[in-house]
């Protein structure tokens, strides 16, 4: 989480603007029916979110640009992808925001119907007894994404006498993956044949490297979520967050 968190934080700048935004609508505390609420104002909202804000830094993030991300589905495997572009965020779908206020944490649970990556890889290492080399373009696509986000937060109070959500945020993601799907050209120098023959066999047999792949996905989903909180949230006073 914390490379993807600061590749996200590269990407989105944080406003000193103490003023929520129009579409961001805040829910009483004392609402007997606070997470129906939230759950009502988050998903109005993310449309705008996804549009992009530049009074907050906030850019578009449909389609969500990444410069690299690195995995290791095993010790023997390395892939590295870069010139990312991340699509399908428009396509969530959020069910369900739990806000409890006594011990400071939020979750939501979200889908996503499709999000697709494509970009540049290198690959390097083994797979089963495949030995893997390659580098050229990518494109990965996964159906029905599941992710539950959750996070903490503390209170501090600053020189005014009002109390802040701190910026330092705890968070966690689960995620689940329905179908994946891979494509790497020009493997083994460009050789069409054995090219094709493994990439069906990844998409036949490359369960590990959908997870690792899912986990990133689902981690730059969370850090994005975090960063957007912190620079709508921590710069207001916490009764006007939650008045």
């Amino acid at each position: 989480m914390n490379t993807i968190l600061l590749i996200v934080s590269a990407i989105l700048v944080s406003s000193n603007g103490k003023r929520l935004p129009s579409y961001i609508k805040p829910c009483r505390k004392d609402d007997p029916n606070l997470n129906k609420c939230a759950k009502e104002h988050a998903i109005q909202a993310i449309p705008a979110i996804l549009k992009g804000d530049k009074s907050l830094g906030n850019p578009p993030l449909v389609p969500l640009h990444l410069d690299s991300i690195e995995i290791k589905p095993s010790e023997k495997l390395t892939i590295k992808l870069i010139d990312i572009k991340l699509m399908g965020l428009e396509t969530i779908k959020l069910y369900d925001v739990s806000i409890d206020l006594k011990h400071r944490h939020v979750m939501t649970k979200q889908s996503f119907k499709r999000i697709n990556l494509e970009g540049q890889y290198s690959i390097d290492g083994k797979l089963l007894l495949l030995n893997l080399h390659g580098s050229g373009p990518a494109n990965l696509t996964f159906d029905n994404v599941d992710v539950t986000y959750g996070v903490y937060y503390k209170l501090i109070t600053k020189k005014d006498g009002k109390q802040y959500i701190d910026q330092n945020l705890t968070s966690n993601v689960e995620y689940s993956l329905g179908k994946s799907h891979y494509q790497f050209d020009n493997l083994f120098n460009g050789n069409p044949e054995i090219g094709e023959q493994l990439n069906k066999f990844l998409n036949e047999n490359g369960s590990d490297i959908g997870k690792e792949l899912g986990g990133t996905v689902s981690e730059t989903i969370g850090a994005i979520v975090t960063k957007i909180l912190q620079f709508i949230f921590t710069n207001l006073p916490y009764t006007e967050v939650f008045p």
